[in-house]
């Protein structure tokens, strides 16, 4: 992940940080990202990103599929849509300025996805297994929030 940095006279710097450091705590040299709502919105974001990425592993089939709601899990159609999605929040994210609004814009952007994915919920006992905890209801409250967070 790219960690922004002040720089010489309204210069801004761009520094990669590894996601061990990221998550390691402040007192070890990390960056402490330990909240679990804060924790959440990093690897959703991550994931968002690996998706995005060239490969044919079977969660980015199957998560093309559901996206885009057809037979064929070719990529076309969910380049096209999470291109759409990400352009529209990122215009949304840059207006607003870098600092946090990008993980809310890729949030937002996940749950525009999510609306999908739960249209299709499992019908047999081990579909409910191989569930996503994301949307499992086994581990959101009433109001819908990961483990009461």
């Amino acid at each position: 992940m790219y960690y922004s940095l002040a720089g010489n006279a309204g210069e801004v710097t761009w520094a990669k940080v590894a996601w061990e450091t990221i998550i390691m705590p402040k007192s070890s040299g990390g960056l402490g990202i330990i909240h679990p709502v804060e924790q959440s919105k990093a690897l959703l974001a991550k994931l968002v990103v690996r998706s995005l990425l060239p490969g044919e592993e079977g969660w980015k089939k199957l998560l093309r599929n559901r996206m885009t709601l057809c037979a064929p899990i070719v990529g076309r159609p969910w380049q096209g849509n999470i291109r759409w999605i990400f352009n529209k929040e990122l215009n949304l994210v840059c207006a607003r300025g870098w600092e946090n609004n990008f993980i809310n814009g890729v949030w937002r952007a996940w749950k525009m996805i999510r609306k999908g994915l739960r249209k299709a919920q499992p019908k047999h006992e081990e579909e409910l297994q191989r569930e996503p905890i994301v949307w499992n209801e086994l581990f959101t409250t009433q109001s819908g929030k990961m483990l009461g967070a």
